[in-house]
């Protein structure tokens, strides 16, 4: 049986994964926000070459797929991630246990 130290070690490393995870996430959310208020900003203007560069600029409608792609890209991540996490420590822990317990029940068979 899992002792009491042990299953709160998971839980402290599932919380650390999960947090790394949830970060990630929220990061790629972060840029789909931001490449969306671009597009607006960039919907604003009234020529489509930039006047500075005199480079074509991107499609705002193209800009904000971009960023509705990002912030479900992000949510899929932080979910699959954390639920991943779980997952490992999970295994690890039963992989110990299993280790635990075919290893003393080997030595008295010797």
């Amino acid at each position: 049986m899992v002792s009491w130290g042990r299953a709160f070690k998971g839980a402290l490393e599932w919380l650390v994964y999960s947090l790394l995870w949830i970060i990630t996430g929220g990061v790629l959310i972060l840029i789909g926000f931001v490449s969306i208020f671009a597009s607006s900003i960039a919907g604003l203007l009234p020529t489509a070459i930039d006047p500075i560069l005199g480079l074509l600029q991107f499609s705002p409608v193209g800009i904000g797929a971009v960023g509705i792609g990002l912030i479900v890209l992000g949510i899929i991540v932080a979910g699959i991630g954390t639920r991943a996490a779980n997952y490992k420590i999970i295994s690890e822990m039963v992989a110990e246990e299993v280790k635990k317990l075919t290893h003393g029940s080997s030595a008295g068979l010797d």
